[in-house]
């Protein structure tokens, strides 16, 4: 996981508005296409003031929309920010439909528990939970605990399309394990 300290890539603590936006986009995208595929970027808000709407829809967002076009294979956690901008961010991720990690706390680049930002349907909620309680799942082991527990009628297709649609939104990282996929959290 790599840490992309937002405050000493813009230089600025105060990120208001299209005209920041379209300043600090190259700097922003240099600071994320550098480094591995397939690896967590970690967004430390923390020493920012202010981040409007705006702001993110011109930076945040189109790179975002990278990642789930497949353009550009990372994965984006947020943390450290501030109540003001987290409520700027969600309107944002609203009005696109997105969801984005936002991790509460953080030890240096260890992150101990994150929360979503944006409108992700129930039932996807219900396995992302669940994906984050064990850390790494298969849609067979979610299947047969589900079965076995009898509280679901969840077949093992619906567990796959479940968990194929949160790796698509970027919330889990999908490998190939023999001949199933597994899925992890990205951190």
């Amino acid at each position: 996981m790599r840490l992309i300290n937002v405050r000493l890539v813009t230089k600025n603590d105060t990120l208001i508005g299209k005209t920041d936006a379209k300043r600090d986009f190259p700097l922003l995208e240099q600071a994320v296409s550098s480094g591995p595929t397939a690896e967590t970027l970690l967004w430390d808000w923390s020493d920012i003031r202010i981040a409007t709407a705006s702001y993110f829809a011109g930076t945040c967002i189109p790179l975002f929309k990278r990642t789930l076009s497949g353009e550009l294979d990372k994965f984006f956690v947020l943390s450290g920010i501030n109540e003001n901008s987290a409520e700027e961010l969600k309107l944002v991720l609203d009005a696109e439909g997105l969801v984005m990690l936002v991790a509460d706390r953080v030890k240096g680049t260890q992150i101990e528990s994150v929360r979503l930002f944006g409108h992700l349907d129930q039932s996807y909620l219900e396995t992302f939970k669940e994906a984050l309680r064990k850390r790494t799942v298969s849609a067979a082991a979610l299947y047969r605990s589900s079965a076995s527990n009898k509280h679901s009628k969840i077949g093992k297709t619906a567990w796959i399309n479940r968990l194929s649609n949160l790796s698509r939104f970027r919330l889990l990282r999908r490998t190939k394990v023999g001949r199933e996929f597994v899925y992890e959290v990205p951190f």
